[in-house]
């Protein structure tokens, strides 16, 4: 049996951005019950909530039990703002939990033994631990949850709480896991050190797609996908966590406002909408690249009233812009981006000639780096 949410209304087409949310904020205490027995369940494309203030019994997402032969597959859900998001209450069988997000709750992941996997999953901001038991688990991350038992090794990362999320070196640089409002946590990524590309292509590839989709699989597929429905590989190596970056590392980045469909910063066209997601690319590309730098081309009309962190060095941003295009195209290799540089500042207007500036609220600088023309 496959239970899928995230519908988009177009044949079985999904959208795992859009999630069908299943939420209680009643006297329920177990919002879902899964047992499967000995069958072969797959649940896709859910989020779970339980508010229920009943002091009797855990508020709980989801309770998931499976016996000898049978199996339960989760895939792209999210577990938030429950006592217990996910509580593995028996379990003979095998579990695979991936692309999957726990956070806000008490405990994310609960009682789950070594008959459960669990890849590419983000725990986040539980108030009592981010999963209890004996999984396997791959290419995870785990920040400030009260304790943290995240496994090490197999490409994991545990980030304590005490760790600023925008720190770009040691945080795990979610776009916005502070909210007042729970419900409007943001748990996609910028780009950071310690998640871009830190995955293991083989830890997915072995343990969900040879798994869910072919055994003679030996690559990710492109039409793979993560928790925000972009492509689960974006770049030479995977990311960590429920999230991928959409961008691949690149030297020189396009910001634009007002788009729609792919963005992956490459042109004009595929701008990002996200400029403090492709100032830390670019930082991230110089960090990686001795004595390069990395620059992001901002357009005109880009206006942000928030504030922006230059926080890695060798990084030029600059604004101003107007659809410019280079006298010649990037290579490759990379081995022409002054040239390509040189172009495009060449063609820039000035300020008193443009006909429209880009804006920024507030600019934090802590590291060498260029803001011109906003």
């Amino acid at each position: 049996m496959t239970l899928k949410g995230s519908c988009t209304g177009s044949g079985d087409q999904q959208d795992f951005s859009k999630q069908t949310i299943l939420r209680n904020d009643g006297p329920t205490n177990d919002l879902m019950a899964v047992s499967a027995n000995s069958k072969k369940v797959i649940i896709e494309g859910f989020t779970l909530i339980n508010t229920t203030q009943n002091t009797m019994k855990d508020a709980t997402g989801m309770d998931a039990s499976t016996d000898t032969g049978g199996s339960l597959t989760l895939k792209n859900c999210g577990f938030r703002i429950s006592d217990k998001g996910l509580d593995i209450t028996g379990n003979s069988g095998k579990m695979l939990i991936y692309n999957t997000l726990f956070a806000d709750g008490g405990t994310g992941l609960a009682e789950a033994d070594n008959r459960t996997t669990v890849v590419n999953a983000t725990f986040a901001n539980n108030t009592t631990a981010d999963m209890t038991g004996t999984a396997n688990v791959y290419n995870s991350v785990s920040w400030n949850n009260t304790d943290q038992y995240l496994p090490t090794g197999n490409n994991n990362v545990s980030i304590a709480g005490t760790v600023a999320n925008d720190n770009v070196n040691k945080g795990p640089n979610f776009v916005d896991p502070l909210n007042d409002t729970k419900e409007k946590r943001d748990y996609r990524i910028r780009p950071s050190v310690q998640l871009l590309n830190k995955g293991n292509n083989n830890l997915y590839l072995n343990h969900v797609v040879k798994v869910v989709a072919d055994a003679n699989a030996t690559a990710i597929p492109a039409t793979e996908v993560d928790l925000g429905n972009n492509a689960r590989l974006v770049d030479n190596a995977i990311d960590v966590g429920a999230y991928e970056y959409e961008a691949p590392l690149q030297p020189i980045v396009y910001v634009k406002a007002d788009l729609t469909g792919t963005a992956d910063g490459k042109s004009w066209e595929t701008a990002l909408g996200d400029l403090q997601g492709a100032v830390d690319l670019a930082g991230l590309y110089a960090l990686d690249h001795e004595t390069a730098n990395g620059y992001v081309f901002v357009h005109g009309n880009y206006h942000n009233t928030g504030s922006i962190n230059l926080t890695l060095g060798n990084t030029k941003v600059y604004g101003g812009m107007n659809d410019e295009r280079s006298d010649e195209a990037l290579k490759d290799d990379f081995s022409n981006v002054n040239a390509v540089v040189n172009s495009l500042l060449g063609k820039r207007k000035g300020m008193l000639e443009a006909t429209n500036h880009s804006s920024l609220g507030t600019v934090t600088i802590s590291a060498d780096g260029v803001i011109d023309g906003f």
